[in-house]
């Protein structure tokens, strides 16, 4: 999916953050997509993760607790969600989260579809 934001919004800086066991992955999409990604996979402390989401214009995430601090600075959130949990359980008080959560499992959930939503709040103001 970094691709196809690259290829639509060139000028924007992506920032990839996550656990040391991500690492090798966001290694991997900093090589293909090797212009204006910050890697700070395995580097990141909650404070340093709290600024970045604060100072970011759109948070892509997972059901995890980015979501929630996306939500608590009321930021541009897509967030990806399993199907196990009931529905609503963990959503994010945000008016400005699009949430994805298929009746399949998670990846069921396509690239393209989370760009839509990346797309769609990129081009609004």
């Amino acid at each position: 999916m970094v691709d196809l934001i690259r290829k639509d919004f060139k000028n924007l800086y992506i920032v990839l953050t996550g656990t040391n066991n991500e690492l090798k992955l966001s290694k991997k999409i900093q090589k293909i997509c090797k212009e204006k990604i910050l890697n700070y996979s395995g580097k990141t402390s909650l404070l340093t993760l709290f600024n970045i989401i604060k100072f970011s214009n759109l948070h892509i995430c997972q059901d995890s607790g980015s979501m929630h601090i996306a939500s608590f600075y009321q930021k541009k959130n897509v967030c990806i969600f399993n199907n196990h949990d009931p529905y609503g359980k963990w959503f994010p008080l945000n008016k400005n989260a699009k949430l994805y959560r298929l009746k399949g499992d998670i990846n069921t959930i396509s690239p393209n579809l989370v760009y839509l939503g990346v797309k769609n709040f990129l081009n609004s103001k």
